[in-house]
């Protein structure tokens, strides 16, 4: 914990101001003219945000009582279900990503032993999935993100570059959208051990530059894309939440095994029982495929 408020205390302004501007982004689709300006009142006023190696995270120590809980799950428990998936790995092979290999480990045993290897999305169960196959037959998160001294993300320093980006891109800010995109995959591969060279071989690839030319459906894309790829692992309910205000990506598949309805997404998080239990003013129950207030998409 002493390591976290160190963070916290040395980038505290620079935190806060990035949870504030992913606040305002957040109502880009349901409020655009709130989000606007109140990102451009932020920057008036001077704010700064947090840059490449100030990521906010939680960090754990390798010794009993202070791992990271994934991995004290994984060593009590074993994994049973923690398998990439195949729309991630795909995305990252194909676009030649040596962040494949931080988020995920290999594959230990079977046909697949050495290499990386997904299944598809949900598809985890009998009669479609091997009798046979166990979790160590795909890969599964690597030490990166399910270590003992594996960080617990809050925000990263890519993160708020690629919500620089997008008020770029919107024309709510005068900055480069292109310059805080590639700075934003920049940041994400040199926190996890990668350097300049890596990002920016990666960004200059057909597949994955910046559309600078393009519309902003183009640009919204890539950047969304690429802030997804980035929160790999480490900031899942953010990219989730992001998928959710924007569609992007635009290639996600439908799990195997859903169990609220063939052809739907899950839209939100239930309330939970300790809530409905202890607050009399808890609302009915919406239904998972149920949007919030700031999905319109």
């Amino acid at each position: 914990m002493i390591l976290f408020f160190t963070v916290i205390w040395i980038c505290g302004k620079k935190f806060a101001n990035t949870l504030k501007l992913r606040i305002y982004m957040r109502q880009s689709e349901v409020r655009p003219a709130v989000a606007s300006a109140g990102i451009q009142q932020m920057l008036t006023n001077g704010a700064t945000f947090l840059e490449e190696g100030e990521d906010a995270v939680m960090t754990f120590v390798n010794s009993a009582g202070y791992q990271h809980p994934l991995f004290t799950e994984i060593e009590n428990l074993g994994n049973q279900n923690l398998i990439a998936s195949n729309t991630s790995i795909n995305y990252l092979l194909v676009n030649n990503d040596p962040r494949v290999d931080v988020f995920y480990a290999p594959a230990s045993t079977g046909t697949n032993a050495g290499s990386q290897a997904g299944i598809d999305q949900g598809d985890g169960k009998t009669p479609t999935f091997p009798a046979s196959a166990k979790p160590d037959d795909f890969s599964q998160p690597g030490a990166a993100i399910a270590g003992p001294d594996a960080p617990a993300t809050f925000i990263s320093a890519a993160e708020a570059y690629f919500l620089l980006s997008e008020a770029a891109a919107r024309g709510w800010i005068s900055d480069d959208a292109q310059a805080l995109y590639e700075a934003g995959i920049t940041a994400s591969f040199t926190r996890w051990g990668l350097t300049d060279v890596d990002a920016s071989d990666y960004y200059s690839q057909t597949s994955v530059a910046f559309p600078s030319g393009g519309s902003l459906a183009d640009k919204l894309k890539a950047i969304i894309t690429e802030k997804w790829v980035s929160m790999n692992s480490n900031e899942s309910v953010e990219a989730w939440c992001e998928w959710r205000r924007t569609n992007y990506p635009d290639f996600f598949v439908h799990s195997a095994t859903s169990l609220i309805g063939t052809g739907e997404f899950p839209q939100r998080l239930p309330y939970p029982n300790s809530e409905i239990q202890t607050n009399p003013n808890t609302p009915v129950q919406p239904l998972l495929t149920a949007k919030v207030w700031w999905d319109v998409n």
